[in-house]
């Protein structure tokens, strides 16, 4: 790709573009010829070929950077000897560079420390990997909040029912497809009679060794 090619889409101030942005020399409103019509293909192939491999060494820096960096002695001396899947790791790469949400880059570094350091069940770690990918970032709030409401029960006796029915019972339909989500993935049980769906073990799980235990009180 030449310098005016790079100039056309990523050195662009503007937001959009046309494609016919690309096209120099031809008459205005004209059907493009084929060597112009392969030119700006390849413009743009260059381009998405550029933004992919960019993308994914950006957010792998950074995943193996929040693994290692801002650790203390003892959070090494508890990894170090550790070993750990080579499925599982990259499992968590391909979700790393493919998740459309970059922030959950921390995420998936937390949970790849969770993995090696042990804390997570055989039996659950490859389901939370699965899941993970389909989580939204947001709904790790939703969890935290969750997990919260169940523990402590903030008004009146008996309004703990009350609280996780407030945000596991929502009337906006994005919020209804997170909790959906965390259903069909066993982080929250299916409505039963009364009771609204409720946090499970493995929602405990996860929300305990993701969040720092200040994080987890109102």
């Amino acid at each position: 790709m030449n310098s005016d090619e790079r100039h056309s889409i990523t050195r662009s101030k503007r937001s959009a573009l046309k494609l016919t942005d690309f096209l120099v020399g031809e008459a205005a409103g004209s059907f493009p010829g084929g060597s112009s019509l392969y030119k700006v293909s390849k413009v743009l192939f260059d381009h998405a070929k550029e933004f992919i491999k960019d993308r994914g060494e950006k957010r792998l820096k950074e995943f193996h950077r929040r693994i290692f960096s801002e650790e203390d002695r003892n959070s090494w001396e508890e990894i170090k000897d550790k070993e750990f899947s080579i499925d599982e790791y990259y499992s968590l790469l391909n979700c790393v560079v493919q998740d459309e949400e970059e922030q959950k880059v921390i995420f998936y570094a937390k949970l790849f420390r969770l993995l090696l350091a042990g804390k997570v069940p055989e039996k659950y770690r490859a389901h939370i990997i699965r899941s993970a990918r389909e989580i939204k970032y947001s709904d790790l709030e939703l969890l935290r909040q969750i997990y919260m409401n169940e523990k402590y029960e903030c008004g009146a006796p008996g309004d703990r029912q009350k609280q996780i029915r407030k945000i596991t019972e929502p009337h906006n339909s994005l919020d209804q497809y997170s909790i959906q989500t965390l259903i069909r993935f066993g982080y929250l049980s299916q409505k039963n009679g009364t009771k609204p769906p409720w946090p499970t073990d493995l929602l405990k799980l996860l929300v305990e060794n993701l969040f720092e235990e200040s994080e987890l009180k109102f």
